[in-house]
């Protein structure tokens, strides 16, 4: 699902699960964030096996007609409220969502000639808001996804209410620097 409202954006994929984060380097329910240096981090409910995060995925194939239409209705001031990424697992629903994140926060003026140049949504991963969406820095994206359990040492079965809560209030707060924020709703 994406959404946007007037200046506000909102995306969330279907068919995956968590919490909304927090930039002080823990999720909302404190459990810390993956770090590369770290091999005791707990697991991401969004990853599969040995490949990469999405988050940390450049390259996109199969969406170039999805890409474009995003790019358009960016350009055009059109976006939606919000949108569904729904299909078969493994398609590339969660890395199309978080390079049109990455675009968005990198390029928050829709009308900017960079914009207009544009041929596609990619965003180098040498920029500076791609680098804060790879390490989930940024303060105005939030990711809501399914938890991990200290005492039984494994994800919840389903997103808690109190991230969603957690995250409906991140949402009645003012967005920071380009006035976008979004939301990535992964239940997987």
């Amino acid at each position: 699902m994406f959404a946007a409202s007037g200046n506000r954006f909102n995306m969330v994929r279907a068919g995956l699960c968590a919490a909304a984060q927090q930039t002080s380097g823990q999720y909302a329910n404190g459990t810390p964030r993956m770090s590369k240096a770290d091999n005791n981090a707990t697991p991401e409910s969004d990853r599969f096996g040995e490949t990469p995060h999405p988050r940390m995925t450049y390259e996109l194939f199969g969406h170039d007609e999805t890409e474009r239409q995003l790019l358009e209705a960016y350009r055009n001031r059109k976006l939606p409220q919000s949108l569904i990424l729904a299909g078969p697992e493994g398609i590339g629903k969660a890395t199309l969502a978080w390079r049109f994140v990455r675009f968005l926060m990198a390029n928050p003026d829709p009308a900017s000639s960079l914009v207009n140049a544009a041929n596609s949504l990619f965003v180098d991963h040498d920029h500076p808001a791609a680098r804060k969406v790879e390490a989930l820095a940024h303060s105005d994206i939030f990711l809501l996804r399914r938890e991990w359990n200290l005492q039984r040492k494994r994800h919840y079965t389903e997103i808690r209410v109190d991230d969603v809560r957690e995250l409906i209030g991140r949402f009645q707060q003012s967005a920071s620097g380009n006035g976008w924020r979004t939301a990535i709703i992964d239940p997987v």
